[in-house]
């Protein structure tokens, strides 16, 4: 009894302990410039804060004594010094800039400053994706930004795309560190190569429209910089943490921060590795992510080299089904797998190993110039099972009879080939993709007074090796049917055999970027003009003769420019406004260039847009308010998807060209600090995305690339779909202090959908009664999601904190229709469509060692 009074006594004793909280700004002493994600760190406590947009720092829950105090930002001396803390403080610290500035400029790209740079951008920082992030997709951590639109389409591990502004990702220029990573033939962005990469993320920050990014690659919808860690680190660390979550998801990762020769060499790594059974029927994953980043300064160099890698293999579902079926069948129901001998089989599946080496350099000339140099290498391998052209037949319960295909392809005898060998008439495929990828850019900044110039080329070189292969004969013991008119028609055909189609694809380009900004605290302007020139070049190896000039179509190039501009005016401490605008040609991406033949597309021709963009921020100590209004006219628009046929259980890759869209809207987010452990938060966006004009279709079988369908297609006054034209979010953010040792947190988000069309189909709008009318519209959804943690220090040897965190996503169990392609009958009734994940929980355990 004594000893439970005891404690009593004690807890109380630490809960109603008086303790003062630690305010200010940090900023830079030579332009008193506001530096934005600055570290101060109180090495009693061992706690920390970082600054936000505005310079500004709160740490609460700290008692009273003296204490030494640390602040750091890359590029600025680190400050020391000791305070003194017996009440409320808020105090103003200012650091000098080094005269090296070190591979910040490389690693963070251009990155956009509040009340400074005149474009709409969000910033995401680590450790609100640590908090929020859970065991999804990297993609999720962007669901709640403005004009965003996150699907995870089938659920496949990291089968997921963006959308920003009604533009899919082939639209949007996504880059690591400021290298763009989408693939140069179709400007797709395969997460699944990336998707791990979540431990090792420093920042994301998301420019909306035109950007502010000065480089000769423009982007349509936006640009997303995944920044990884790296810079100044001044201590060891480690860090340990075990994720689990529903349907069996297990991980592991361990990630280190090493200084060595005396902090002459920052060594960053990172391992994970993760399994998971999948939600959806068979979409099981087995991923293992590697990251290394070494950084060194030597005179008035430094270096950072980087290497990293995600491999990965999962199971897929790709094959969308009617509402009727969904009901059914149930939400996890998936028809792209089936047993054979009692084991399953999946007809699709993925893996894929892209490991990327990025060298960045620094060179201080002079204390107003620098030279930023950044060199990319990568090296993939990988594909996935297919079915073949014809499709399988299905059981009753709605999955592949492989067991079916077996007897009958084994049971086949056919004496034109060979009397004792059994011919598959079915058999699956694994198509192959391999390529090569370097990219360089080379920039000099020079700044004088108010004045800053940014000159710069960049460029990339692309060679990848396309072909599809025998990979499963289900029964047989051979095949006929290569495809390749260089090949005896009557070959027998083994697994490992090509077959359907073999070529390789090349893309080169050449860049040159010119950049003059001005900034005077109150004004500031940019004005940005690039030029590019991009080329194509195929070879066929299967539709042409080995002797036949045209299996190889020559360089197609395509030059392009860039010229935008914008200014920001701060007209008082708290508020500023904001207008770019700016006009690009863009390249076609290769898939619109050549057919599959080798013949070139009759309207192929550069993009053109123009895109102009008017904003105004709010900002105080404890609220927060920005909105913008935007306007994107895109002519000669060209666009490449796949078109499933449910007819015949078919998909076909569908070339638009002749486009003409116009998207415009209302963007607007907010922050309300109620109290030092409270807050609310909350966006909106209302836009139009819609077609202007009709576009001619071609449709390619999946399975039959030299077959080639044209359609006029009447889409004039349809809204685009897959990405919904209202978006709301609705949160809020709670934290509070149980002693000098434990936080504990809750956040809770509210998403809402509404305005959302189908993805129009080009064969059923060829009709001339199809003009005019609208897409299916899906109906309005919404989601909750839930966050709460504990952080507890420990003061020992060892152990620095250990932090434990749960999600539970889609919180109500909501069943939503995500994605949908138009049915002939623009309705729910023919629509094909794709569901939500039910109801799910993460949960992490990680320790700081």
């Amino acid at each position: 009894m004594r000893t439970m009074l005891f404690a009593c006594l004690l807890l109380s004793n630490i809960l109603i302990a008086q303790n003062f909280t630690l305010t200010g700004t940090i900023i830079n002493q030579k332009n008193l410039e506001v530096l934005s994600g600055a570290n101060i760190f109180l090495k009693e406590l061992n706690k920390g804060a970082a600054a936000d947009e505005n310079g500004n720092f709160r740490i609460p829950g700290i008692s009273k004594g003296f204490y030494h105090i640390r602040v750091t930002y890359i590029g600025f001396i680190p400050k020391d010094f000791e305070l003194n803390i017996n009440k409320d403080r808020n105090i103003r610290i200012q650091l000098m800039p080094m005269i090296l500035k070190l591979p910040e400029t490389i690693i963070k790209g251009k990155r956009a400053k509040f009340r400074q740079t005149p474009v709409a951008f969000s910033n995401l920082k680590s450790a609100q994706i640590e908090i929020e992030l859970g065991s999804r997709y990297l993609t999720s951590s962007l669901e709640k930004l403005p004009g965003f639109y996150v699907s995870d389409e089938g659920g496949g591990f990291a089968d997921s795309r963006i959308n920003i502004r009604g533009y899919d990702q082939t639209s949007i220029s996504v880059m690591i560190n400021g290298i763009p990573i989408n693939n140069p033939e179709n400007g797709e962005v395969y997460w699944s190569n990336w998707a791990d990469l979540s431990d090792v993320i420093n920042y994301i920050q998301v420019q909306r429209g035109l950007s502010a990014v000065p480089y000769s690659v423009s982007s349509v919808g936006g640009v997303v910089n995944l920044v990884t860690a790296g810079g100044m680190i001044d201590k060891k660390k480690i860090k340990i943490s075990s994720q689990f979550a529903s349907d069996n998801f297990r991980k592991l990762s361990v990630s280190f921060a090493y200084p060595l020769l005396q902090n002459k060499i920052k060594l960053i790594g990172l391992v994970s590795h993760a399994t998971w059974n999948g939600y959806a029927e068979n979409t099981w994953a087995k991923m293992f992510t590697y990251y290394l980043s070494l950084e060194t300064i030597l005179g008035n160099h430094s270096f950072e080299i980087q290497l990293m890698g995600s491999p990965q293999k999962h199971g897929q579902r790709i094959t969308p089904h009617s509402i009727n079926t969904w009901n059914a069948k149930g939400l996890r129901y998936n028809s792209d797998w089936g047993y054979l001998h009692g084991k399953p089989l999946n007809a699709r599946d993925n893996e894929f190993h892209k490991p990327s080496l990025t060298i960045n350099h620094v060179w201080q000339i002079r204390s107003n110039t620098i030279l930023t140099n950044v060199f990319y290498f990568s090296h993939a391998k990988g594909g996935g099972h297919v079915p073949p052209w014809s499709g399988f037949e299905s059981t009753k319960s709605g999955t592949i009879d492989f067991d079916k295909i077996w007897l009958t392809n084994s049971a086949n005898i056919d004496t034109n080939y060979s009397s004792d060998l059994s011919r598959s008439v079915s058999a699956l495929r694994f198509t192959y993709h391999i390529h090569n990828w370097a990219a360089f850019r080379s920039t000099i900044d020079y700044k004088q007074n108010n004045f800053k110039y940014t000159f710069g080329v960049d460029g990339k070189y692309y060679y990848a090796q396309n072909y599809s292969t025998l990979s499963n004969l289900l029964g047989g013991d051979y095949y006929i049917g290569s495809g390749n008119v260089n090949q005896n028609p009557n070959t027998l055909l083994y697994p490992g055999s090509k077959v359907d189609y073999d070529a390789d694809s090349y893309v080169r380009s050449i860049g040159s970027f010119g950049q003059a900004e001005y900034n005077s605290g109150e004004l500031n302007t940019f004005i940005n003009i690039a030029f590019a020139a991009t080329g194509y070049d195929r070879i066929d190896f299967f539709n042409y003769k080995n002797n036949n000039p045209k299996r190889e179509t020559g360089w197609k190039s395509f030059f392009t420019y860039t010229i935008k501009s914008g200014i920001n005016y701060n007209y008082s401490k708290l508020t500023n406004i904001y207008f770019n605008i700016g006009s690009f040609s863009k390249a076609p991406l290769s898939m619109n260039v050549y057919t599959y033949t080798n013949d070139l597309f009759s309207n192929v021709k550069n993009e053109n847009i123009f895109s102009t963009e008017l904003g105004y921020g709010f900002n105080s100590n404890n609220a927060k308010v920005n909105v913008n209004l935007f306007y994107t006219l895109w002519k000669d628009k060209a666009l490449n998807f796949n078109v499933f046929l449910p007819d015949t259980y078919t998909f076909f890759h569908a070339n638009v060209y002749g486009g003409k869209s116009l998207h415009k809207g209302i963007e607007a987010t907010g922050e309300l600090t109620l109290s030092g452990n409270f807050s609310l938060n909350g966006m909106f966006s209302i836009a139009s995305y819609k077609w202007l004009n009709d576009v001619k279709s071609y449709l390619t079988p999946e399975g039959n690339v030299n077959e080639q369908i044209v359609f006029d297609s009447k889409i004039k006054g349809l809204y685009e779909g897959n990405s919904p034209m209202t978006k709301i979010v609705f949160g809020f953010k709670y934290k509070q202090k149980f002693s000098n040792f434990a936080e504990y947190y809750i956040n809770a988000d509210y998403l809402f959908y509404g305005r959302y069309y189908a993805q129009f189909d080009p064969v059923s709008r060829s009709f001339n009664n199809e003009a005019n009318i609208q897409s299916w519209r899906i109906p309005d959804f919404y989601t909750v999601n839930l966050h709460s943690g504990i952080s507890i220090k420990i003061f020992s040897k060892y152990f620095n904190k250990i932090d434990l965190r749960i999600s539970v996503f889609n919180v109500l169990n909501s069943k939503n229709i995500i994605q949908a392609i138009d049915g002939s009958d623009h309705n729910a009734n023919t629509a094909l469509v794709w569901y939500n994940r039910e109801r799910w929980i993460s949960g992490t355990l990680s320790l700081d060692f």
